[in-house]
């Protein structure tokens, strides 16, 4: 299935994944974030809908998370950039 990365990413685009993916599969396939980009708030979007926040360091400090959400086909991952929100 085709899911698309797209903000302060290494390489911004569309990628084919497994459907058993989640965000941070997607965020590995394409490139991680940039120096520039944020682990705090990675978004997952269906359409126009956000269905999740990934803390990326929450994954750092605790381990496995096993309660993120799978991507589906056409979903996106946006990566924001280092900052207060």
């Amino acid at each position: 299935m085709r899911v698309y990365v797209v903000g302060d990413v290494g390489s911004p685009g569309g990628y084919d994944v497994s459907s058993l993916s989640t965000p941070l599969n997607a965020l590995f396939v394409a490139g991680g974030v940039t120096l520039q980009g944020s682990l705090r708030r990675l978004q997952h979007y269906r359409g126009k809908l956000l269905i999740e926040e990934v803390d990326a360091y929450d994954l750092l400090l605790h381990g496995i998370r096993g309660d993120l959400q799978r991507l589906e086909n056409g979903d996106s991952l946006m990566i924001p950039p280092l900052g207060r929100w």
